[in-house]
């Protein structure tokens, strides 16, 4: 998945990372990767679901998530890749003031764009509260203060919002679930225990 990233392969690399946490590889690691896959194909309008997806695993899977030698450390890096990796192409587009950067800055943009910056307080709030001198944090306060900027210009125009669907990778934000292990059977007892499952999102399509 580095060598995927490292070669701008964002897709393959969020393909790469759904296939281990389908196998329960529950890697704080994958995360990154996963949901900047989502963004590469799916642009602002999958933000909220990004966003709701970082903040159902940091505030209730936290516990659940490997590797423990780490954890904060290897949390912190992977939220800073994908912090920064969107800011990044954020300024990328605006520079280039292309096709993407006017269509994310369109009406229909502005209610993503809003749903995000108000996930964004809460995911810092979990930030300060699971890492020390979290690297992740100014690269998030950047990304709030373009979010922002790009809000206000949607805003400003005055065409419908429109809906959008999403595929592929975009599975996914459903598919970042976190099940809970089968308890073993004891010898003697007939009982059996099912695993749990915690929901990151409420909507759920195929790759």
């Amino acid at each position: 998945m580095l060598s995927l990233a490292a070669a701008d392969r964002f897709i393959d690399a969020a393909e790469a990372a759904q296939a281990l946490w389908e196998e329960r590889f529950y890697d704080v690691r994958l995360i990154g990767y996963f949901l900047y896959g989502v963004f590469s194909e799916n642009g602002v309008e999958s933000l909220p679901e990004i966003f709701g997806c970082v903040l159902h695993l940091l505030r209730t899977s936290w516990e659940q998530l490997g590797p423990q030698p780490k954890k904060q450390v290897h949390g912190d890096s992977s939220l800073k890749w994908l912090f920064s990796s969107l800011v990044r192409e954020l300024k990328l587009h605006e520079n280039l003031q292309d096709e993407s950067w006017e269509k994310w800055n369109q009406a229909d943009a502005a209610a993503p764009l809003r749903q995000t910056i108000h996930l964004i307080p809460d995911v810092q709030e979990r930030i300060v509260n699971l890492f020390s001198a979290p690297k992740s944090m100014p690269y998030l306060q950047q990304l709030e203060a373009m979010l922002t900027k790009m809000e206000r210009s949607a805003e400003s125009l005055s065409s419908q919002n429109r809906g959008g669907s999403r595929n592929s990778v975009a599975v996914g934000l459903a598919m970042l679930k976190v099940e809970e292990p089968v308890a073993e059977t004891k010898e003697g007892d007939s009982s059996t225990s099912e695993s749990g499952d915690d929901s990151s999102s409420s909507s759920s399509s195929s790759s």
